[in-house]
């Protein structure tokens, strides 16, 4: 059984609106991408990477390489939840030939992080955000802390929820032994496939006019929640 660790953030409140920022540009840049994934019909996180990654570099800059990276995890990520899952509407239809629905990520869309864009060391985070290091102190009991540090972490995600930031971390109980150290946080595989509640997912009819009752029926089936309006760019700011 896979286990999971959400730690509330304890930052300042100049330290949050940098993380907020950061969100709302990994954002964007997860939509530039997927529109330009629907287009192409690539939507793996290679044939993204050898697709895109140059051309969000120059759009994107101020993301970094790394976190570039984590744009196409999440797309890729997105797209195996929507295409794949087995009481999507939208699966039976992809794998048959029709096109896929759009995907548009909403703003409460979580930021992935890996070991290069976030570490923890002795209670101390140090994040990456748009510029420069965020470092500040994580409420870590002793089993997190070791938890942490041998636990396998498979995946990383700020969340913006009610109570504020939140770090999720999700981790591998493959023996270490066992572990393939060429296999990083977007080669994994993830158990939770159900839809998340910051994605919207668009299916156009004829004429390029939304059709409703398909992106109404997954919404029943998965309660995700849906969107029925055209959208003309492949960016949705916050």
């Amino acid at each position: 059984m896979n286990r999971r660790l959400r730690i509330r953030l304890e930052t300042t409140a100049e330290q949050e609106g940098r993380l907020l920022a950061l969100q709302q540009r990994f954002v964007q840049a997860c939509n530039a991408l997927a529109l330009q994934a629907h287009a192409s019909g690539v939507w793996s996180r290679v044939g993204l990477h050898q697709l895109a990654y140059h051309g969000l570099r120059v759009r994107f800059p101020e993301l970094g390489s790394q976190m570039l990276c984590n744009v196409i995890y999440s797309v890729s990520r997105a797209a195996r939840r929507v295409f794949r899952h087995p009481q999507s509407p939208f699966a039976q239809r992809v794998r048959a030939g029709t096109p896929p629905p759009r995907l548009i990520f909403g703003p409460d869309a979580p930021v992935y992080f890996d070991r290069h864009t976030l570490n923890v060391r002795r209670g101390m985070a140090s994040m990456y955000s748009l510029d420069g290091r965020l470092r500040f102190r994580l409420p870590l009991a002793p089993e997190d802390e070791h938890l942490l540090r041998h636990g396998g972490i498979r995946e990383i995600a700020l969340t913006r929820e009610h109570a504020g930031l939140v770090l999720n971390f999700s981790f591998d109980d493959t023996p270490r032994a066992q572990r393939d150290p060429r296999r990083g946080q977007a080669d994994h595989p993830d158990g939770d496939e159900s839809l998340p509640e910051y994605l919207l997912v668009v299916e156009d009819g004829v004429g390029g006019r939304p059709q409703a009752p398909a992106a109404a029926s997954l919404a029943t089936v998965l309660g995700a929640r849906t969107d029925h309006r055209s959208c003309a760019s492949g960016e949705r700011t916050p």
